[in-house]
């Protein structure tokens, strides 16, 4: 069995890009260690697996909650195989602004928000 951990912000992805597509149809994702392991297809994952180098990118959080609606919705859970990715929580300062929701609940995290960023003095 695959076993691997995902930090989102500092671990290179290119590794479980690969196990993911040698998976064949599903794949087998645990969000974190205390939630249930979700059954994804292999196109589902890459998905999630492309929204946290987007979130590494742009240091924002992956919005797991409506990436797993927004699979229910599309029937894209699958039946299981043996590959598990745990997702750690970022760390967030609460005057950290939350990135923009689209009508569907997608995160854009396309454009990264110029009135986060720093200068120094």
């Amino acid at each position: 069995m695959f076993t691997g951990q995902i930090v989102v912000l500092s671990k290179d992805l290119s590794e479980y890009k690969e196990w993911v597509k040698s998976q064949g149809a599903e794949v087998k994702i645990r969000l974190s260690k205390n939630t249930d392991y979700f059954i994804l297809t292999v196109k589902a994952a890459e998905g999630l697996i492309s929204r946290i180098e987007t979130a590494k990118k742009n240091k924002t959080k992956v919005v797991v909650d409506d990436f797993i609606k927004e699979c229910k919705e599309t029937n894209t859970l699958a039946d299981f195989r043996d590959f598990e990715i745990e997702i750690e929580e970022v760390e967030e300062s609460e005057t950290d602004s939350e990135p923009e929701t689209t009508e569907r609940g997608r995160t854009n995290t396309t454009e990264p928000d110029k009135s986060r960023k720093q200068t120094k003095k």
